[in-house]
């Protein structure tokens, strides 16, 4: 694998800088499922992508994104076209030829996810094996994606999802952001700015685009990895499903039961996505629907499912409290601190990532950034994550002791 990018550019990112930059939050991805790094892309580098992109899309090379329904188990497959959104797969030669950087940096960059992230077995191999890299430009006009799973079960065996951003003149308003939605956790949105990278696990983040008002590229990098889709959904007698749904935030099994968790924000992300076509809408709602209810009349499963929305509930209510402040901190001996939030480069979860020229987050004592607070229940303790900042920056995870 070649390590410098074509037609000699000064500015691009060696195989070592990415390693050492994906390393540096590698805590943030195996703890909360995902990280975002700005800067790892020199702004000249970033830019020259965006014009090998935009080169693409003039060419017509990207195509409208079409994908498969089926009303029903015993329905036809329909192919069905998703408004304003353009893509193309890196592995068809007539565009890895026009975008030759595009190509070498994703190589780059599953290379050193591999080699930064040893615990989570990713397979990329010589010649693009065992990766897939999709272009995409969002031509905006409302363009988005509803809730899903990268990896939503076999036979992906996708685990780490690598996004790029290829938008330099982003701003506020412009819409486009990337929604994650980490189990029970309070979503965050990331602006999709120039240069920056998001990473998250494919099979364990739930995740959406929210509608665009302005064009938007990115590329999106697939990693495989060993041992994907092992999870299992086991409740055993010994424990409550209140405690086994606590769990799942570090399992794919949560995947069985997140459209019924998450039942109105997958329904509210269709109705944006597919709201143009009032049939077509409607005829996915009332799968979507059709799914929850089935999940609900499931005896063990409807237990799991009804735990879980009780969780996000009360998460959610404390979540809301520490950002206003109104929490004050109860200290648990038995549940360690989190780790110190990284440098500015390394943007931890919140509710709101930061966008160019924001304030960086200021963490004023580890009393100020760490606050842990009961959940209704002697068995859990809900451990908050506070940054002080303008954008009331917190992260959310449950632990069972």
């Amino acid at each position: 694998m070649g390590r410098g990018m074509p037609h000699g550019h000064e500015d691009s990112p060696s195989l070592s800088s990415l390693t050492s930059g994906l390393a540096a939050v590698g805590p943030s991805l195996a703890s909360c499922g995902y990280a975002i790094l700005d800067g790892l892309l020199p702004p000249c580098f970033a830019l020259a992508l965006h014009d090998e992109m935009a080169t693409l899309h003039q060419q017509q090379l990207l195509r409208p994104h079409r994908f498969g329904f089926k009303s029903s188990p015993s329905a036809p497959v329909r192919i069905v076209r998703k408004p304003h959104i353009y893509e193309a797969e890196l592995s068809e030669p007539h565009v890895r030829e026009h975008a030759a950087s595009i190509g070498t940096v994703s190589e780059l960059v599953a290379s050193a996810a591999g080699a930064a992230f040893p615990e989570l077995q990713l397979s990329p191999g010589p010649n693009g094996e065992g990766t897939a890299v999709k272009l995409q430009c969002n031509e905006g006009h409302g363009g988005c994606f509803p809730l899903h799973f990268d990896n939503a079960g076999p036979p992906s065996c996708r685990k780490l999802t690598c996004l790029v951003y290829l938008n330099p003149s982003w701003a506020e308003g412009d819409g486009g952001e990337l929604e994650l939605v980490p189990w029970l956790a309070p979503p965050m949105q990331i602006p999709p700015l120039g240069g920056r990278l998001v990473l998250f696990r494919s099979d364990l983040v739930l995740h959406r685009v929210l509608p665009s008002r302005a064009r938007r590229f990115c590329f999106t990098i697939w990693v495989d990895g060993a041992r994907t889709n092992e999870d299992k959904l086991v409740l055993p007698e010994s424990r409550s499903a209140r405690e086994v749904c606590a769990e799942l935030g570090r399992s794919g099994a949560q995947r069985l039961l997140s459209r019924a968790v998450y039942a109105a924000e997958y329904e509210a992300s269709l109705a944006a996505c597919m709201g143009s076509s009032e049939q077509l809408c409607a005829e996915m709602v009332a799968q979507h629907r059709a799914h929850v209810a089935a999940c609900d009349a499931s005896g063990p499963l409807a237990k799991l499912v009804h735990a879980a929305r009780e969780l996000k509930r009360e998460l959610a209510h404390v979540a809301a409290e520490v950002a206003a402040g109104t929490t004050a901190p109860i200290v648990a001996a038995a549940v360690p601190p989190p780790p110190p939030p990284p440098s500015d480069a390394q943007l931890q979860p919140a509710t709101r990532a930061g966008t160019a020229g924001a304030e960086a987050p200021s963490v004023e004592s580890d009393a100020e950034a760490h606050r842990t607070a009961r959940a209704g229940s002697s068995a859990l303790t809900v451990r908050l994550s506070a940054c002080a900042c303008s954008d009331s920056l917190v992260r959310a995870s449950v632990l069972v002791l």
